[in-house]
């Protein structure tokens, strides 16, 4: 019911591309505090933990999704809040929490207007991902919890408007 596309009780269960974004960050957050907006069923902040993240909290709106993470990936310095992100600044539901990086995977198409989370994340770094629209063209019939697709430009000026500085793309 949450929408949730990638449900599986083991990371080796989830889609390879899904654990790819992760891993990637993963790489780059030894002994952070890591911020996981849209955390889903909690594989990706599992895994940051496993990599080396000191603290993972993990930010995602459905309800089912948290108790789904807390059953089945729960780890020490790992916990899961209800936050409805859309529309809203990141101090509606972190104060006084502060982070070294986040990370944002295909969580932002979702939100019909990230702006005002993009723009006041307590955190240093941002990993983020969305679907690119030059190669899946966004159709709610296709994707129903969807609000758009963004091309790189797209993206790239949403980051830049947010007061992100752009240090890399794969």
């Amino acid at each position: 019911l949450s929408g949730e596309r990638q449900v599986a009780p083991g990371i080796e269960q989830i889609q390879p591309d899904h654990v790819a974004r992760y891993r990637w960050a993963a790489a780059k957050i030894d002994g952070d505090r890591v911020l996981d907006l849209g955390s889903g069923c909690g594989y990706g902040s599992a895994l940051l933990r496993d990599a080396g993240a000191r603290e993972v909290i993990g930010l995602e709106l459905s309800a089912e999704s948290i108790e789904y993470a807390r059953q089945h990936y729960a780890r020490p310095h790992v916990q899961w809040l209800n936050a409805d992100l859309d529309g809203r600044e990141s101090g509606d539901f972190l104060e006084p929490y502060n982070f070294d990086s986040a990370t944002a995977f295909e969580i932002i198409e979702h939100l019909a207007d990230p702006a005002p989370m993009l723009r006041s994340l307590p955190a240093r770094r941002l990993f983020a991902s969305v679907p690119n629209e030059a190669v899946i063209p966004y159709s709610p019939q296709t994707a129903p919890f969807h609000q758009r697709h963004y091309t790189a430009e797209q993206f790239g000026d949403l980051l830049k408007r947010c007061g992100w500085y752009i240090v890399e793309w794969r």
